[in-house]
């Protein structure tokens, strides 16, 4: 029996060159998410950014609540805590409840859809 080998190597990209492309790649993606992203006070939007670590960026919102704007969020109740009640205002009145029942709502999926947007250009 004979092995049969073959003389070609493996060449990697250039590194500089591949860099670039990579970091347009993630920028035009943090531009289309800020475009799509849903605004009431901008704090979301303003939240995204591009982070390179090693060959790989990483590219999204830093708020705690992306997940919930992203994904959605269920039915579910809020209740205070460290103190006895909530206070929040309605229509410019204030308002105290011991509970609130969270309607839920569903997600937006900006960045998905800017993912989606994005992939087709390239």
């Amino acid at each position: 029996m004979m092995a049969i080998t073959t003389k070609t190597t493996w060449q990697p990209l250039p590194t500089p060159n591949f860099s670039s492309l990579l970091d347009r790649i993630a920028h035009r993606m943090a531009e289309e998410m800020r475009t799509r992203t849903p605004v009431r006070t901008g704090r979301l939007r303003d939240s995204i950014r591009v982070v390179r670590v090693g060959q790989a960026r990483f590219v999204g919102p830093t708020v705690p609540y992306a997940p919930f704007v992203e994904f959605g969020a269920r039915p579910h109740m809020i209740r205070p805590r460290g103190a006895r009640v909530l206070r929040f205002e309605v229509g410019g009145r204030t308002v105290f409840a011991t509970y609130v029942r969270h309607p839920g709502f569903r997600g937006r999926f900006f960045v998905r859809r800017s993912v989606e947007a994005v992939m087709r250009e390239i």
